[in-house]
């Protein structure tokens, strides 16, 4: 009893999923609150803007790129991307520091 192996594990991966969820909840229904939250960002001083980039980092990419005149089919594919990529190093983080 009470061993390593009857611990319960938590995901601490599962915050950084969440998020990505609501990124694109809000890129399908509600495109222009992504607007909004990059138009605030930009409007905020920069050091607070620049915390935010380091605190936020792969979102704040994701939508940067979303932002962008790029074509569509660019922006979507590359946001998709890094959503991947970001969750993919999380994921396996996490995994890999349960053991």
């Amino acid at each position: 009893m009470g061993n390593a192996s009857t611990k319960k594990k938590t995901n601490t991966a599962a915050p950084f999923n969440v998020a990505w969820i609501v990124f694109f909840v809000l890129l399908i229904f509600s495109p222009e609150t992504l607007t909004d939250i990059w138009e605030w960002v930009q409007g905020l001083a920069i050091v607070w803007e620049v915390l935010i980039w380091l605190l936020t980092f792969p979102y704040m990419l994701a939508l940067a790129v979303w932002e962008s005149g790029w074509a569509d089919w660019q922006r979507i594919a590359l946001v998709v991307a890094i959503a991947l990529l970001w969750t993919g190093f999380f994921n396996a983080s996490a995994t890999r520091n349960r053991d």
